[in-house]
This record gives structure tokens, C-alpha cells and sequence, in this order.
């Protein structure tokens, strides 16, 4: 039946044709209202303003309902318009219009044969509507009225309470997903937040890096800087070992780093390295020449040329003193120093027994004899390892071939004063 656009909240559409079914669609109509309610049930849609899509009018009718009742007559499948052509064959035909929407939306759809009318076969509808011939009917008599109806009232019952369950399920499906889409602009907001947030936190941390780089950079070049001027100041005061030592450390930490701020420190280094061994060579070559004239020395010793004592100065501000007596393994000799020095300008002076304090010893680990006093008088064959302890008394015997040297237990005299007086006696 054509027709009007009824309020959503209708449950129940009856589809009719007035020319066969309108008093069964009547008396139906009646009877469901009173027992669902006038407002659940409607049949007529006369009302499609003008300028309206009928087409989205009943679809929109359509599926606001849960049940579709259709009406068929015994005219239904083959009642034709004006023109003789059959209503059903026209696209447009209300009646087709409502029940293929019922069909497409999923509408419970309820064939009602009216006095005596038939089923209709798939292949005497439009494809559109075949699905309506596997829809289970109930025949509706003016004779049984009453019976009829209290059947299809069953039906109702059942398919409506059947409808309600599933929307409340849908509804309670769809709490969950309606919460999630309300709450996700807020979500994004919160996302967008954090990820500023990590964002920002990167760039701190990542300037902060930037910051600490900077200062190990920093650091690193004063360190160098320092070491290499400490080489430079050994190579002065011509202890090459020491000199060698401390631009070698160098080389070996940072000669393949190629940050500009460290090369000219590196290069200085190499240039410190070069000289050292070239000054430790020629110490050693000076060293085979004792050798080469000991058999002189003997003789002169043999004959009784050598020198049996020599008075000797130990500046407290040079690490090493050449005393200029030889030594071959075997040989004796009685060492008597006197004399002060201070560590550091103004501090107390110390005989050459050194500083007894412990605590002293420990704060100069890399003094040349780390174990014994600090500031103490030592001594080295060419002032090289192994050190002995001279002190203000000593007795040594030479184990090696070469020049005795007389030190500082220190490991930096620049800031050194006094001296020590040491007399060496050869012993027969």
C-alpha cells in the first residue's frame, strides 16, 4: 500500500493493497493495536509530502519496524495498474517498494494468505523479491478470524520478544564500542600528548648527550694537554724513561683519534716520543762504551788509579744525579748523604731518610720506590730499575755494569728544595 512515513517507533508494518485486502488489513490492525499498542503498529503510509523520495520514505517506514506482515490476496500476485501492466513488475510499486526493503534489511518478514489465497512461486516474482517464497505463511480466514489471529498473535510474541533480546544484546555489544568511540578523540588527544611528551624527552635527553660529549671532549683535551707537558717536562729534566712513558700512554689512547682539538697534542707527542729514544740510545751506546774500556778501568784499578772517594750534590729540584763513579758487577760501595729538602716550597725538610709519614708514601703511588718514604734518597745503576734505598747510610753492592745515579723518591721535583751531600767510597 502506498504510503505515509509513520514514527520510528513502530514495530509491526502491515503491507496491503486497499483493492483486495484493505477490510482483513482493518480488522488486523485493530486487533494488534490493542494488544501492542497503537503506536507500535502501523499500515498506512498515505502521507509522502510532496518532493519526497518515496523510494527512501519507505524504505526509511520499513526498517523501523521488527516484522513485516504482507497481505497477499488472491488479485496480490497478478493485479495490474491502469495501463494493464502488473503493479509487481513496476520497480516503483509500493508494495513491492516495502516488502523488498523488509527483505534487504533483514526485517522479519510474515506472508499473511488472505481467505484462501496461495503462495506464490520464486519464478512468478521479481528476483528482487524471491526471497519471500521461503518465508513461512499463515492463512488468515474472515470465517476463523479469531483463530487466525490468535496465531499469528503467538508468532508475534515469540518473534518480537526474540527481536528485543537481540537488540539488548546488540545494545550492550555496542556499549562498549560506543564508549571506546566517545572516548577516543580524548584517547588521541592523551596519544598525541604522550608522544609530544617522548618527543620532547628525546630532545632533552638527545641535548643533554650533546651537553655531556661536550664536556668528556673538553676533559679529554685537558688531559692530554696536561700529559703531554708532563713529557715534556720529564724530557727536561732528562729522565727519558719517564718521558717516553708518559707520550707512549698518549700515542697508545689517542694517536688514531682525529679530533681537531687533540692532533697538535698527538703530534707534540710523537715529536717528545722521538727525542726520548734518541737521548735513551745514546745513553746506551755511552753504556757499551764503559764496557768496551773496563778492561782500562781494571788496570787502572789493578795499579791503583781509581778514586777512592768523591763528594757528590743531590739538587732536591732533578729527579736523577749523575755521580760519575763506575760500577762493575761485585763492586762495594759505602754511601754517607747529609743534607734537607722540603716537598713543595715552604714545607718541612726531611733528611735523606725522607718523609716517615705513611700517608704521605701512600698519596705518591707513582714515585719511583712507591714502598719506602716519600722524598727519600735512592739510588740506580744509569737511573734505571731496579731502585735501592740510600738513605742517609748504604752499603751497595753493584750488580750490573755501568754509572751509579743518586735520586729523589718523588715523582715530580719541580716543586722541590734544599739538597742532600752524599760522599761514595770505593771499597778495596
Amino acid at each position: 500500500m502506498a504510503g505515509s512515513i509513520p514514527a520510528a517507533s513502530g514495530r509491526i508494518f502491515i503491507s496491503y493493497r486497499r483493492e483486495e485486502t484493505a477490510y482483513p488489513a482493518g480488522w488486523l490492525f485493530d486487533r494488534l493495536t490493542y494488544r501492542y499498542g497503537g503506536n507500535q503498529v502501523f499500515k498506512d503510509v498515505d502521507s509522502i509530502q510532496l518532493g519526497d523520495d518515496f523510494v527512501e520514505a519507505v524504505t526509511r517506514a520499513v526498517g523501523s519496524c521488527d516484522v513485516l506482515l504482507a497481505l497477499i490476496g488472491e488479485e496480490w500476485l497478478t493485479i495490474t495498474d491502469e495501463h494493464g501492466r502488473r503493479r509487481l513488475d513496476n520497480p516503483g510499486d509500493f508494495v513491492r517498494l516495502e516488502i523488498e526493503a523488509a527483505l534487504a534489511r533483514n526485517v522479519r518478514v510474515v506472508p499473511i494468505l488472505v481467505d484462501g489465497a496461495r503462495m506464490p512461486r520464486a519464478d512468478e516474482l521479481p528476483a528482487s523479491m524471491a526471497r519471500l517464497v521461503r518465508r513461512q505463511a499463515l492463512e488468515l480466514s474472515p470465517a476463523r478470524f479469531d483463530f487466525d489471529t490468535g496465531r499469528l498473535l503467538k508468532v508475534l510474541d515469540r518473534t518480537l520478544a526474540e527481536v528485543r533480546t537481540a537488540q539488548q544484546e546488540a545494545v550492550s555489544m555496542r556499549a562498549p564500542q560506543e564508549a571506546a568511540e566517545q572516548r577516543a578523540p580524548e584517547q588521541a588527544e592523551e596519544e598525541a600528548a604522550d608522544q609530544r611528551a617522548q618527543e620532547q624527552a628525546r630532545e632533552q635527553a638527545q641535548e643533554q648527550a650533546r651537553e655531556e660529549a661536550a664536556e668528556q671532549r673538553a676533559i679529554r683535551v685537558r688531559v692530554v694537554g696536561e700529559r703531554v707537558d708532563r713529557a715534556e717536562a720529564l724530557l727536561r729534566r732528562r729522565e727519558y724513561v719517564q718521558a717516553l712513558s708518559v707520550s707512549a700512554e698518549v700515542l697508545r689512547e689517542f694517536g688514531n683519534n682525529r679530533d681537531p682539538a687533540l692532533l697538535a697534542y698527538v703530534q707534540r707527542a710523537r715529536e717528545l716520543s722521538q727525542q726520548a729514544k734518541k737521548q735513551l740510545s745514546r745513553r746506551r751506546w755511552r753504556r757499551w762504551s764503559l764496557l768496551a774500556i773496563a778492561p782500562a778501568v781494571a788496570i787502572g784499578i789493578f795499579l791503583g788509579w781509581r778514586l777512592r772517594e768523591r763528594p757528590v750534590e743531590i739538587p732536591a729540584t732533578q729527579a736523577w744525579t749523575d755521580t760519575r763513579v763506575s760500577c762493575k758487577a761485585g763492586d762495594v760501595l759505602e754511601i754517607a748523604a747529609t743534607g734537607s729538602i722540603a716537598h713543595k716550597f715552604g714545607g718541612d725538610h726531611f733528611g735523606p731518610d725522607g718523609n716517615p709519614d705513611p700517608k704521605v708514601r701512600d698519596s705518591h703511588p707513582k714515585a719511583p720506590m712507591p714502598n719506602v718514604n716519600h722524598a727519600a734518597l735512592i739510588g740506580g745503576i744509569d737511573g734505571q730499575p731496579p731502585y735501592f734505598l740510600v738513605g742517609k747510610e748504604k752499603t751497595y753492592v753493584c750488580d750490573a755494569v755501568g754509572r751509579l745515579f743518586l735520586g729523589i723518591n718523588d715523582e715530580g721535583v719541580d716543586d722541590n728544595s734544599g739538597r742532600f751531600s752524599a760522599t761514595i767510597k770505593r771499597r778495596s
